[in-house]
C-alpha cells in the first residue's frame, strides 16, 4: 500500500504535505470563495446551502454563454436553465463583498473562463454538485482533507487531475483527497486527466460521461472504484493503474481505444458485465497483475474472468482468452465441492498450467527419462557403480543402453522395447517392471500435455 499523505500547517499559514508539496489554504483562493459565497460546509450535507452556493457559481461561470450554450449546460447538469442565468446586480454585489471580507483585500471577481484550485489544501468538506466549469478546471497538487463531491458536475473545458492523491473517492493532478470524492453523473466535455491520481478511499464515477479522452494512467485506487454506466467517448487510458479493491465497469460503453495494459488488480478481478467493449481493448496477461485465488472472492472473480474471456474471444485475442480461462480454472480449485474434482483441477494446473505450459510436461518427461537410468544401467553392466572410477568404453555402452531402455519404456507405443530390449525385459526383476510400467503411464500423460501446450501456444488447429 502507498503511504498515506498527510499535511501539517506551518507558522505562515501554508500547509506542508508529506511528499514535500507546499499548499496554500483554500480560504485564500478567490475561486474557493466564489464556490462558497453563502458559507462553507460542515460535515453534514446542507442541501439549501449547496443550492445557493451553486447558483452563485453557475451564474458566474455561465454569464458569458449564449442561450444555446446555456441550454446545453443546463441539460448536462439537469438544472433549470434559469439556474444558469447571469448573476443579478445584487448577487454580483454579494460576490464582491465576500471576496473583500474573506480575502481582506479589494479583489475583483475572477474571469469565468478558467478555474484554478491548484496547490490548495481543502480542510473542510466541499460540494461541487452540478457545478458548471465553463473553461479549464485545474486541481493539480490540491489536497482534499475531507469529503468532496462532483456529483453531476459539468466540465466544458479540460479538467486536470494529474498525479492527484485521493484519500476519498476522487482526484486531480497531484491532488490529495483525504475523504470520499464523488463524480457521479459528472460530465467531461473535453479531456480529463487523472493520471497518477491516488484515491485512498473510494472513487465513484457512476454514470459519468467522458466526451473527450479519459486519462487514468498510473492512477491508484486503494478502495472501491466504480465506473458503473460511465460512458467513454474517446480514448480511455487505465494503463498501469492499480486497483486494490473492487473495480466496477458494468454497463456503459468504451467507444474508442481502451488500455488496461499493465493495470494491477490486487484483490478482485474487474467487472465488465453488459459493457460495450471496443475491439481495441487491451489487458495484460501477466499473472502477477491479477489477484491470487481467495475462497472469499473466487466465485465473483471466476465470473469476472469468464466475461473477460468472452471479450478476448470476440477480439480473437487468443493469448488473453487462454489466460482468462486459466484464471477461471484456478478459481475452480477452491470452488469445486468434490475433493476429487478439486484435486484433478489442481493437478491439471500444476502439471501443465491448464494446458498452456510446454516446459512443465517437457521437463517432467526429461526427468522420467533420465532419473531411472540410475537403476537401469546395472542391467547392462552389473558392476557399473562399483567400477565407476575406473571408467571405460563399456561404461559408455552401458549408459547409452540404459538411456535407450528408459526411453523405450517412456514411449512404449513406438515399439522400441520389444524390438531392441526384449531379452532385457525377460531377465529383469519385478522392480524394473514396476518402474517401466510407471514410465509408460506417465509418458503417455505428459506427452499428451506437451502436445496440448504446443497446440495452445502456437494455435494449431
Amino acid at each position: 500500500m502507498t503511504k498515506e499523505l498527510t499535511v501539517e500547517q506551518q507558522e505562515d499559514g501554508t500547509y506542508l504535505r508529506s511528499d514535500g508539496v507546499v499548499l496554500q489554504p483554500a480560504e485564500t483562493n478567490p475561486y474557493y470563495v466564489l464556490a462558497t459565497v453563502h458559507g462553507e460546509y460542515g460535515r453534514g450535507h446542507d442541501a439549501d446551502l449547496a443550492a445557493r452556493n451553486r447558483r452563485i457559481w453557475n451564474g458566474w461561470a455561465c454569464g458569458g454563454l449564449s442561450d444555446d450554450e446555456r441550454a446545453k449546460a443546463a441539460e448536462a447538469t439537469g438544472l433549470p436553465i434559469e439556474d444558469l442565468a447571469p448573476l443579478t446586480e445584487d448577487e454580483r454585489d454579494l460576490v464582491k463583498a465576500a471576496l473583500v471580507s474573506r480575502l481582506n483585500s479589494d479583489v475583483k471577481p475572477p474571469g469565468s473562463g478558467f478555474a484554478s484550485f491548484a496547490a490548495l489544501c481543502f480542510s473542510k468538506p466541499l460540494f461541487f454538485e452540478k457545478f458548471v466549469f465553463n473553461g479549464p478546471a485545474v486541481f493539480s497538487t490540491a489536497h482534499f482533507a475531507t469529503y468532496v463531491s462532483f456529483n453531476g458536475a459539468h466540465f466544458a473545458g479540460s479538467s486536470e487531475f494529474i498525479r492527484v492523491h485521493f484519500a476519498g473517492v476522487v482526484g486531480f493532478a497531484s491532488t490529495h483527497f483525504a475523504d470520499y470524492a464523488n463524480f457521479v453523473a459528472a460530465h467531461f466535455a473535453s479531456d480529463a486527466y487523472f493520471n497518477t491520481a491516488h484515491f485512498a478511499e473510494g472513487a465513484v464515477f457512476e454514470a459519468a460521461h467522458f466526451v473527450g479522452n479519459a486519462d487514468f494512467d498510473g492512477a491508484r485506487f486503494d478502495q472501491y472504484a466504480s465506473f458503473n454506466a460511465a460512458q467513454f467517448g474517446e480514448i480511455a487510458d487505465f494503463a498501469f493503474a492499480q486497483f486494490d479493491d473492487a473495480a466496477n465497469f458494468d454497463d456503459g460503453a468504451f467507444a474508442k481505444r481502451t488500455d488496461f495494459d499493465g493495470a494491477k488488480f490486487s484483490t478482485k478481478a474487474p467487472s465488465f458485465f453488459q459493457r460495450e467493449m471496443h475491439d481495441n481493448t487491451t489487458f495484460s496477461d501477466r499473472k502477477a497483475l491479477w489477484p491470487k485465488v481467495d475462497p472469499e472472492t473466487a466465485r465473483a472473480n471466476k465470473n469476472a474472468y469468464r466475461r473477460l474471456r468472452q471479450v478476448s474471444a470476440a477480439q480473437q485475442n487468443k493469448d488473453n482468452e487462454q489466460f482468462f480461462l486459466r484464471q477461471e480454472m484456478a478459481c475452480d480449485v477452491v470452488l469445486k465441492d468434490d475433493p476429487l474434482s478439486r484435486f484433478l483441477v489442481w493437478g491439471y494446473g500444476l502439471v501443465s498450467d491448464y494446458g498452456l505450459s510446454v516446459g512443465r510436461p517437457g521437463g517432467a518427461l526429461l526427468a522420467f527419462w533420465l532419473v531411472p537410468v540410475r537403476w537401469f544401467v546395472e542391467l547392462f553392466k552389473p558392476d557399473f557403480w562399483s567400477t565407476f572410477f575406473a571408467w571405460g568404453p563399456d561404461h559408455w555402452d552401458a549408459l547409452g543402453s540404459a538411456a535407450g531402455f528408459s526411453f523405450s519404456n517412456l514411449f512404449s507405443f513406438f515399439g522400441l522395447g520389444r524390438r531392441h530390449f526384449g531379452d532385457v525385459w525377460q531377465s529383469a526383476d519385478s522392480g524394473v517392471h514396476f518402474i517401466g510400467g510407471v514410465q509408460t503411464v506417465l509418458g503417455f500423460i505428459f506427452l499428451f500435455f506437451l502436445g496440448l501446450g504446443l497446440r495452445n501456444r502456437f494455435r494449431l488447429k
